[in-house]
C-alpha cells in the first residue's frame, strides 16, 4: 500500500466515523473512546511492523488495517446502544460489511482490499483457525491483533485507576473475587473466554491469558517497556488462586523474550 492509499483509508474513516456525531458534531464518549482507540492502534501497526523491518509498503498497510479494523463498532453502538457483541452483532462482521457497503474501493489495489477485509472480519476472533493460515492477509491480522491488544491493556489500566471502568465494562462487579468458571479456564494455560466474566478480577485474568495469543516479539516488548503486565499481575495478586496463572504466564513471556 502506498501513502496515497493509506491517506485516502484515514480520510474515509474520519468521514464515517464523523457521520455517527450527534447535533453539536461531538461523539458519544464511547464512541470517541473507539475513534482514539483506532488511531493508536495504527501506531501500535507502525511501531510493531516497523520493528520487524516490514517494507514500507507493508507497513503503510498495517497501518491501513489499524484504523479501519474497529469500523463495525459505530453502528453496532448506534443500532444496539453496546459494544458487546453476544447481545448485538459480531463487530468484525460488521465491520467487514460496512467496508464492502461503504469504503471507496475504486481508489485501492485489489490486495489492499483483501487485507483490510480480512483483517477488519477476524480481528476479534478468540483464536485464529487453521482455515486462515495460508491467506495473504495473515501478517496483517496478526499485528493488527498484536497491537488492538497493546492499546486495550492500556485503556482498562488507566480507567481501572481513574475509577471510570464501570462506564467502560457496564454491569461488571467490582467485588475483588474471582468466578470459579474463569479459574478453571485460566487454569488451563490458553485463552479464556468472555463468557465467563462477571467481575474485574475475571476480566483481568482474562487479559491476562491474552499473552498466549500474542504473535510478535516486538509486541512481549512493548508490553514490557510500558508495564502493562507488571500492573496486572500486581492487581491480580490480591486474589492467592491466581498465583500459579501469574506464574505460568511470566515463564512464558520470558520465554518468548529471551
Amino acid at each position: 500500500m502506498d501513502r496515497l492509499e493509506l491517506s485516502i483509508t484515514r480520510q474515509w474513516f474520519d468521514s464515517f466515523a464523523l457521520s455517527f456525531a450527534g447535533p453539536e458534531g461531538d461523539l458519544h464518549p464511547l464512541l470517541d473512546l473507539k475513534y482514539h482507540h483506532s488511531y493508536r492502534v495504527e501506531k501500535n501497526s507502525l511501531a510493531i511492523s516497523k520493528a520487524l523491518d516490514w517494507k514500507d509498503a507493508e507497513v503503510n498497510l498495517a497501518r491501513a488495517a489499524g484504523v479501519v479494523h474497529d469500523v463495525g463498532r459505530f453502528p453496532q453502538f448506534a443500532n444496539y446502544g453496546t459494544f458487546y457483541d453476544p447481545h448485538s452483532v459480531d463487530h468484525g462482521e460488521e465491520g467487514e460489511r460496512v467496508l464492502m457497503d461503504e469504503f471507496p474501493w475504486e481508489y485501492l489495489s485489489s490486495r489492499s482490499k483483501d487485507v483490510l477485509l480480512g483483517a477488519t472480519r477476524f480481528h476479534n476472533i478468540r483464536t485464529i483457525p487453521g482455515t486462515l493460515l495460508e491467506k495473504d492477509f495473515l501478517p496483517i491480522l496478526r499485528i493488527v491483533r498484536d497491537a488492538d491488544k497493546l492499546d486495550v491493556f492500556e485503556v482498562v489500566k488507566e480507567n481501572v485507576l481513574s475509577g471510570r471502568v464501570q462506564e467502560l465494562l457496564p454491569g461488571i462487579s467490582l467485588a475483588p473475587s474471582l468466578s470459579r468458571g474463569m479459574l478453571e479456564e485460566a487454569e488451563k494455560g490458553n485463552l479464556a473466554s468472555y463468557s465467563v466474566v462477571r467481575t474485574l478480577m475475571d476480566f483481568l485474568l482474562l487479559q491476562l491469558t491474552w499473552i498466549y495469543d500474542i504473535n510478535f516479539l516486538p509486541t512481549f516488548s512493548l508490553l514490557q517497556e510500558r508495564g502493562v503486565m507488571n500492573w496486572l499481575d500486581d492487581f491480580l495478586s490480591q486474589d492467592p488462586g491466581t498465583e500459579r496463572i501469574r506464574k505460568d504466564v511470566e515463564d512464558y513471556l520470558l520465554s518468548r523474550i529471551s
